[in-house]
Formats: structure tokens, sequence, C-alpha cells
């Protein structure tokens, strides 16, 4: 395995591991998440916000924190079964 392969290797079990911390209710595993993710998750909002009027009634942070919230309730339910980051971004925009 190359020093690449090794370096996704390790994020994708830091990954794995801190989801399986935040389903069992670790408040700072779920902050880990939150902080890594929501920049995408922002960009993915605002570009489905495209219109001026839409966005002065939706706030695009209060979008992310109920997507947040959902997704945080669902994965501590279990209905999640993520395997890379990619999914994990995949999910969040679907919900959003």
């Amino acid at each position: 395995m190359t020093r690449f392969g090794y370096i996704v290797f390790a994020l994708l079990i830091t990954l794995l591991t801190t989801l399986i911390a935040a389903r069992r209710g670790d408040e700072a595993a779920a902050a880990k998440l939150y902080q890594l993710y929501i920049p995408q998750l922002q960009r993915v909002i605002r570009f489905q916000l495209r219109d001026r009027r839409l966005r002065r009634q939706i706030d695009s942070d209060d979008l992310c924190q109920s997507v947040f919230g959902d997704f945080f309730t669902r994965l501590r339910l279990g209905q999640y079964d993520i395997a890379s980051p990619e999914q994990l971004s995949a999910l969040l925009a679907v919900m959003a």
C-alpha cells in the first residue's frame, strides 16, 4: 500500500470510529462530524436556495441545523450504515 493509501485508510478508520462514537451519544464525536461536514452542507443548501426571495424567507443555517439534527437522531437509532466519507456527504446532501 502506498503512503497515500495509508492516509486514506487512516481517514476512513477515523470517520468510522467517529460515527460509532456519535451513534453511542458522544457529543464530542457529533461536534467533530458537524465541523467536518457543515461547510459542504451549507454549500449544497445555498445552491438549492438560488432564488433571492426564497433565501430571504429561509435561513440556510437553520436548514443545516435541521438536517444535522435529523441525521444525529437517525444515526443514534441505527438507521444508517455509512461506510465512507462520500456516503456521508451524499446522505447529507439528499437530506437537505
